[in-house]
């Protein structure tokens, strides 16, 4: 079922159902109520804001996981099309609705857990290339699970050292990160790529 609305923006209030009922029904249904709504006038000012709190439960967009939903995972990462989509359904602009995204992220203590043991391989394979364990200690590498929040949802791997690396150093931790990331269980599913921050 197909939901047109158009706003007459002297009076939204009068059309919170209707907004409500487009955005359960028609963009969020999937994602089953995960989620919370709000619209919100500016002080000062003609202008709404609807804000859409989008609970992520990160498991649920992982391929390798048993709780992989592909129709739930398809919404998560298409919202920036769904918030299109509310403007043009409302028959409105952004310069008479502000409409903004919160992702709040749950469920993701497995990757976690990869990334841990991820860095501790790290360490084993520079150890491996005949790395001192005093330079080991000195670079410090960590590993982070980058969640977006104020923005439409996105994860990322971080990799980093506390102390800049020589190019080599750098090259190879590199290297190790790529090839230790694709024998992972669920993490190779979640990140094409990984953001190395030397010196953070």
């Amino acid at each position: 079922m197909v939901y047109n609305i158009f706003i007459d923006m002297n009076n939204v209030e009068s059309f919170w159902p209707s907004i409500e009922k487009l955005v359960s029904n028609l963009l969020l249904k999937p994602i089953d109520g995960d989620y919370d709504m709000s619209l919100v006038k500016y002080p000062n000012s003609p202008k709404y804001g609807l804000h859409i709190d989008v609970n992520v439960n990160v498991a649920k967009t992982i391929e390798s996981h048993e709780e992989y939903d592909s129709v739930y995972s398809k919404v998560i990462w298409n919202l920036e099309d769904a918030v299109d989509t509310i403007y043009n359904y409302l028959g409105i602009s952004h310069e008479d609705l502000d409409v903004s995204l919160s992702p709040n992220y749950y469920n993701y203590d497995f990757l976690e857990d990869e990334l841990f043991s991820l860095k501790n391989k790290i360490k084993l394979g520079l150890r491996n290339n005949e790395m001192t364990e005093e330079r080991i200690e000195e670079l410090d590498i960590w590993t982070n699970l980058y969640l977006r929040d104020d923005d439409t949802p996105w994860y990322s791997l971080e990799v980093g050292t506390q102390e800049s690396p020589t190019k080599e150093e750098e090259e190879l931790i590199d290297s190790l990160s790529y090839s230790l990331l694709d024998k992972t269980h669920y993490s190779k599913y979640a990140f094409d790529e990984i953001s190395f921050w030397f010196n953070y």
